[in-house]
Order: structure tokens, then sequence, then C-alpha cells
């Protein structure tokens, strides 16, 4: 019977060539097929695991161009927002002079943030989104400690990053006071300072001093990285960024430039102010030994040109609408800075979307739909926040450890590098 069966699939000529065909062809897939490189890159526009495909921006930003569509006193943030997203081959410009070209043979983008105790899940969080926005083969991140992990290879939330990224790309560094203040007679007097004035402010202080001495750009640890830095970085001018509604610097993100004028003059102006390094006093500072006044009409011709203030939504796009100060239509449209942690829906989240109800959150939260167009996002603090899987920092966080993990392409198609 098994002979007469085979006798019969032999004689069909059809299946016969059929199955052979299907043979030959399986075998040469897999000898000429390659699997997806690391660093393989996929081009702009391609929609990759649910991803947009950004391009990585070549050029430094024109901050004209940029704050004529962001300056608050005449637009949303919402049309700020757009602009940065849609408009980039209009803002970023050609330098008009030579800028670093992203290779190992270059000095890096240098970034820095301070951190107090264990290392968190939130630090962690900040950390995974540098890696997954900044071009690894020329950025850094010192991760500045005191009082922390001795073994940070063991810490549940940064074990992972420090055996597969550091020291290349994250270099954790101890804090020494003494050592930082003591390398620069700048700081002539700390120790007295502190002594009798307890209240200085360590983050504060430390971000101008890691910057005047090693330059780059300084994140507070609840600061994500949203897009790539270097078009910012690159443009040769010290920058922040605009507290809310007020005209006074938050300094939540800080660039300076090592050895500079503006930081050693604002250094200069705190050592006479009891080591008082608090963004509202920065303006004052900048306008001391100035024939300004800090109530005067041009105060900011004064202070600007030393110290960048840019407008809010670039690294704060939900800080106006949490203040009430607009109300925005915002993607996603969110109300307050502790909306990113609910695990639900937000009434009006997706204003386009009819009814919520016939979706998850997973299924609309999307990790290159978050504030797009911004080039950060500070979240305010929320330390003890649980990081659910369907909050939108939960799922920011899962966008991150995939892509760390080799599954998953980042919002510029690239896969992350082998080691």
């Amino acid at each position: 019977m098994a002979h007469i069966n085979l006798t019969s699939i032999i004689k069909n000529r059809y299946l016969i060539t059929t199955i052979v065909l299907i043979i030959i062809f399986d075998l040469l897939y897999t000898i000429f097929s390659d699997p997806p490189r690391s660093n393989e890159q996929l081009p702009p526009g391609t929609v990759q695991s649910g991803l947009i495909i950004r391009k990585r921006p070549d050029g430094i930003i024109d901050t004209g161009r940029v704050m004529k569509h962001c300056d608050m006193k005449s637009n949303l943030v919402e049309n700020c927002l757009e602009y940065l997203d849609k408009k980039e081959d209009e803002y970023i410009v050609n330098p008009p002079s030579p800028i670093p070209q992203c290779n190992e043979d270059e000095p890096p983008m240098l970034f820095h943030v301070f951190w107090r105790g264990m290392i968190t899940d939130k630090l962690a969080l900040q950390m995974k989104s540098f890696l997954y926005t900044q071009p690894l083969e020329c950025s850094k991140l010192y991760v500045w400690l005191q009082n922390s992990d001795t073994d940070i290879d063991l810490n549940p939330f940064a074990g992972n990053l420090y055996n597969k990224f550091s020291p290349k790309n994250i270099e954790f560094k101890k804090w020494d006071t003494k050592e930082q203040l003591d390398s620069d007679p700048l700081y002539n007097g700390w120790e007295g300072i502190m002594s009798r004035h307890g209240s200085v402010s360590f983050s504060d202080l430390v971000r101008f001093v890691v910057l005047n001495r090693y330059g780059g750009m300084y994140m507070d640890g609840d600061v994500l990285f949203l897009r790539d830095m270097r078009p910012l970085y690159n443009s040769g001018i010290d920058f922040s960024y605009k507290w809310s509604y007020k005209s006074e610097y938050n300094t939540a993100v800080l660039r300076l430039h090592a050895n500079g004028t503006t930081s050693r003059k604002i250094i200069s102006q705190a050592m006479l102010n009891k080591m008082n390094f608090h963004p509202f006093e920065i303006k004052n500072y900048l306008l001391a030994n100035t024939s300004v006044s800090s109530d005067s009409a041009n105060t900011k011709s004064v202070y600007n040109p030393q110290l960048y203030m840019y407008s809010v939504p670039l690294f704060d796009p939900l800080w106006l609408k949490n203040d009430h100060r607009q109300n925005n239509n915002l993607s996603p449209n969110l109300n307050g800075m502790d909306d990113v942690w609910d695990p639900n829906f937000i009434p009006n989240e997706f204003p386009n979307v009819g009814n919520l109800s016939n979706y998850s959150p997973l299924d609309l939260r999307k990790a290159d739909n978050f504030f797009r167009g911004a080039y950060a996002y500070h979240w305010h603090n929320n330390w003890s926040r649980k990081l659910f899987p369907t909050c939108w920092m939960g799922v920011m966080n899962t966008a991150y450890d995939t892509f760390i993990n080799g599954t998953r392409p980042n919002i510029y198609g690239e896969y992350i590098q082998s080691s």
C-alpha cells in the first residue's frame, strides 16, 4: 500500500516539481538572506514596530526661526510643537563654521546628571531615553553619584546599562565636593560658606560646577530625552529655558561651554550670594555689573545673549497647560504632570478617536507620538510614582527596553549596535 502511494506521488510531475522548487527556494533564502544587523538603519518615513521613523538631523538649530513660531506671547504650544515636528528642514540650517562629526575620532557630546542615593527606575528611565535618542557614536552621559551604589552592576535598574554601555556611552562617576570645588580658585572660601549656610542646594550647585569644568549639557534626572540634541548642542550658544510663564530660567536643561564667560560670571556672583544657584537668581547674576536693572524694559537684551532662554515647549511641553496658562490640544492631549503616570485613558486624551472604550491604552499610546517636536520632556519630580506598563512613562520605558535588547529600532530606525 505504501509502495502504491509512493509510486503515485512520483508520477505526479507537478507535485514533485513544486516540492523541489520549495526546497530550493528555502535553501537559497537561508544561504543568501541576512538577519537584521545590529546597526541597520531604516529609511525615514518607514513604519516599523508601530513607529514612524524620523531622520537624523544634519545641521544646527536656527534660533530666530524657532522662536518666531514658539514665542508663547504670540503662539500656542501645539503650534510650536507642530512646527518643530514638521518643519525641521526649515529651521535646521547649515552651520557657519564646521561642527564636530559624529564619529569616535571627535570629542563626544557630553551630558550630565546628578543623583543622590541608590539608583532607581526613574533615573534608569532617563538613562535609557538618552541611549534611545542620541547618536551613540558621539554621545556620552556622565552620571554623577553621591551616596549611591557601590556595585552598580548589581543594581536591578542600572546593572544591565552598566554592563552594556559603561564606560563608552554612560560613565558613572563619584561626586566629590572637595575635589571638584578645590579644582578652581573660583570657589575659594566654599567650605566656610557651606558651613555657615547649610541650605545650599546641591543639585543647583553641581550643574554649574560640572559644566564649567567639563562643558556640555546638564539634564535633571526627571527629564526625558526625546530627540537628537545635536542641533541645539552644536549651535554655539549657552542656553536654558523659561520657567513656565515667568521671565525666569529653569535650569533643568542647561547648556554651557567649559570655562566659558557665562558660567564663570554666574559662579562668581553665586559665590558672593551664599553659593545660591537657584534658577530665579541666574538672571540677576547675568545683569550684575551692568547698568540694567532686573525690572528694566530692555533686560532681556542683556541676559539673553549670555544665556539664551528658550521657550517652554522645547523641553517642557505640558507645563503651561498644567499651570492653566494655555488650553492646548496637545498630542497626547494631557492636562497635568500627573497624567503621564496614569495607566488608564485621560478624558479627551485622543480627541480624534470616537469611543475610547473600544481601545486599550496600549492600542493608542505610542512612543513616537509622545509630544512630537519637543526635544525633551520634564516630568517634574513624581519620583515615587509606579511605572505601569500602560501609562505613558511605561510605554516609553517599554520602547527603550526593546531597543536596548535589540528587538526594536529607535525613532531614527536604528537598531542597537553590537558590543
